[in-house]
């Protein structure tokens, strides 16, 4: 899975994760930018598996948002 984030850094109040079966897999906050930046998360382990994105905008003041976008998954095709 392949997603952009930016904003502030703050793991606990900003964040986007990946959670599976109930827990967070996968997490990545901002850093303290207003530029995107790719994110790579492996997703293989959680083939079959439920799961959903969560965005968490928890904080305020000067660096208290988080921006997403382009989250892409895709399926590997075998040769």
């Amino acid at each position: 899975m392949v997603l952009v984030v930016g904003g502030g850094r703050d793991p606990e109040r900003l964040r986007v994760s990946l959670v599976v079966d109930g827990r967070r897999v996968a997490s990545a906050t901002g850093h303290d930018q207003e530029v995107l930046g790719r994110r790579v998360w492996d997703i293989a382990p959680f083939k079959g598996r439920t799961g959903h994105i969560e965005v968490v905008d928890a904080t305020a003041g000067g660096w208290g948002h988080i921006m997403v976008d382009e989250i892409l998954q895709w399926v590997k095709s075998d040769p």
